[in-house]
């Protein structure tokens, strides 16, 4: 294990603890071995079952035609024993066929499909995954809950034909394991789904001020530290979203049968409080955000005392609002907009719901032409969440959810460039409409889309040892600086902005990369190039939103 060890504690039973120390964003340890890792059944026919990906063409595998395979060589992967490192298709496989054909052509829900992978490989795995706890009492508490177990776990029988009288509690307490210990894996850029279980990996106990983080790629899982972590130090994940409210994360949490009692928990602290004393907030120097605005965010704080009371059933309150949406429209924002005021009005903007409700403004403005400016508003709201939303709920630059939104800056960024007629005037025009200052009007007229492109995607791969090296986000950084040089975008650029030292932008964007490498002094040339201009055009969305939606 080298980096870590698994452990015990007084309080929390089995654990894992470093074994050396760690900074942030270093990798404690790479998963290569796991029981599982499979698409969720939804995803069947839209990714590969052994690697896991999407953006490929896919084969359904002959035998179930169930699963699909993106090669040869997956195919070859998946059927592989587990005893091997495979995923053990071969003997899955007529399980998955019966099943298919008794139940219409339908699918195994995941947690079954999961069970049946564990029970048809026989002793390799179960011994693997007989260690880990299961808190099948706390299972059994709830009588419906524990019958439904009990039937996912004879139906699995039933198609695998495992006989025997007692076989059904066994796979029943089996399957509490698995939904105790299996981590699920989503990734919004590629509408990826997948479950993931390591046994080891699985010791980790959880906190909702966690101090590593786990990243899933495929059949991968990389284990990242978050916050200094000494030798001998327990580590701790987050099994959850940490950014809810107290009493949804409570919630959340209830299947796994305890309650946290972390410092965020024990003290009901919220976002912002728990992002102004991360200890390594100076990291974010080359961000698109400064420490300075993470330690002392621009908040209304004569409101929250008021506003606590009410946190939670905002949220319950959008919830129930998301379930009737039907499509984005500007009355069911306008509707949505009703239910957060509270949190615009306190320029509350990390917490829930308020992401969700900034997501489907996106999506609305991304297609409406009510104004003609309108093709321009996805990008000051796409800085509005990558300055003012995820920073304050993700500290660190190179996070998974940092970069992600800095890519989505950055798509967003490519097709106001190359997508856009007349982006000043229009970005103008939005400015004089939400009666935005001068200072940050003279900035936004004098950014410049391309060079903004190239230097965000250049700051995403300044970042990418601390993502998995198949990362989709890597990859289309990759592509957004490939697609730049071949569009011979530096002949393209203008002047650098007002007081940076540079006799061009042309030459300051090209020596980028080397100039930082070398240590020399850029931090007047990146924030007048990016940061200034994300927060002008982050303030524009703001405005523009309380202005479209809060009449």
């Amino acid at each position: 294990m080298g980096n870590y060890k698994v452990s015990t504690t007084e309080t929390r039973g089995r654990c894992l603890k470093a074994t050396t120390a760690f900074q942030p964003g270093d990798t404690i340890g790479l998963f290569t071995n796991p029981i599982f890792s499979i698409p969720s059944s939804g995803q069947l026919s839209s990714q590969c079952s052994h690697c896991l990906r999407s953006d490929c063409e896919l084969r359904l595998c002959t035998g179930c035609r169930a699963v699909s395979y993106c090669n040869v060589n997956c195919q070859r992967g998946a059927w592989k024993p587990m005893a091997s490192g495979g995923g053990g298709h071969k003997h899955e496989c007529p399980v998955l066929k019966l099943a298919r054909e008794r139940g219409g052509g339908r699918v195994l829900p995941t947690p079954t499909r999961a069970l049946v992978a564990v029970m048809v490989n026989g002793k390799v795995a179960e011994e693997r995954i007989k260690e880990l706890e299961g808190n099948v009492n706390g299972f059994r508490q709830d009588a419906r809950g524990w019958e439904d177990i009990r039937l996912q776990a004879y139906m699995a029988l039933s198609y695998s034909k495992i006989a025997g009288p007692d076989n059904t509690d066994k796979y029943a307490e089996m399957l509490c394991k698995i939904l105790t210990n299996t981590f699920n894996a989503y990734d919004p850029d590629v509408s990826e789904s997948s479950v993931f279980l390591e046994p080891t990996l699985a010791m980790a106990n959880h906190s909702c001020i966690p101090n590593a983080t786990v990243q899933i790629e495929g059949r991968e899982a990389l284990l990242i530290a978050e916050r200094p972590i000494a030798a001998d130090e327990e580590i701790f994940i987050s099994y959850i979203n940490y950014s809810n409210s107290l009493k949804h994360r409570r919630v959340d949490l209830a299947k796994y049968h305890f309650t946290c009692v972390c410092p965020r928990c024990a003290n009901d602290l919220d976002v912002y409080t728990v992002c102004k004393n991360y200890p390594s907030l100076t990291a974010n120097e080359y961000s698109l955000v400064s420490a300075a605005s993470l330690q002392s965010p621009a908040i209304n704080r004569a409101i929250p005392e008021s506003l606590e009371r009410t946190y939670s059933n905002l949220q319950d309150d959008y919830k129930e609002f998301e379930t009737s949406l039907g499509g984005p429209s500007k009355d069911t924002l306008k509707r949505g907009f009703a239910i957060v005021k509270p949190l615009v009005q306190a320029n509350l903007w990390a917490m829930l719901p308020m992401p969700a409700f900034l997501n489907e403004c996106v999506a609305y403005w991304k297609v409406s032409s009510e104004y003609p400016e309108d093709s321009i508003v996805a990008l000051p709201l796409s800085c509005l969440i990558a300055s003012r939303v995820i920073p304050a709920t993700s500290p660190l630059p190179w996070s998974t959810n940092r970069l992600r939104t800095a890519l989505f800056l950055c798509n967003t960024l490519y097709n106001a460039a190359y997508s856009v007629t007349d982006v000043k005037a229009k970005l103008d025009r939005l400015c004089i409409r939400v009666k935005l200052d001068d200072k940050r009007r003279h900035t936004i007229a004098n950014a410049h889309e391309m060079s903004m492109n190239y230097l965000v995607a250049g700051m995403i791969l300044h970042y990418k040892g601390h993502l998995h090296p198949e990362s989709f986000t890597i990859h289309a950084a990759n592509q957004l600086m490939t697609g730049f040089r071949a569009s011979r975008g530096f002949e393209n650029l203008d002047t650098l902005p007002e007081g940076c030292d540079s006799s061009g932008r042309m030459a300051a964007v090209r020596s980028w990369d080397e100039d930082k490498l070398r240590g020399r002094p850029w931090e007047a040339f990146w924030k007048a190039s990016v940061v200034d201009v994300v927060e002008a055009l982050a303030e524009v969305g703001a405005r523009f939103i309380v202005q479209e939606l809060g009449k």
